[in-house]
């Protein structure tokens, strides 16, 4: 059962949901994907989606300092000058 809010163009929707849907189910991802979801509800969800926010920040500030000690080509990442997290 899908819920639908508001209006929704039917080829769009049908189109979205052709490409998500197959005819042999892989329970184990279904489940997965359920627990997933539950593991996302309230301040926990935010706590996770948080901490790995802030590792990747982390991880991208070492990179970007390790890049400064090297004497040739090194990695680089994208780094937003601000964002609400550091």
């Amino acid at each position: 059962m899908i819920h639908v809010k508001g209006d929704v163009n039917e080829e769009t929707f049908n189109e979205a949901y052709m490409m998500h849907t197959t005819t042999s189910p892989h329970y184990g991802i279904v489940a997965s994907t359920e627990t997933a979801a539950a593991m996302m509800k309230g301040n926990a969800g935010k706590r996770l989606i948080d901490g790995s926010i802030e590792r990747s920040i982390k991880f991208r500030k070492e990179i970007k300092r390790l890049k400064g000690e090297s004497d040739g080509w090194f990695f680089d990442v994208w780094q937003p000058e601000h964002n609400r997290w550091s």
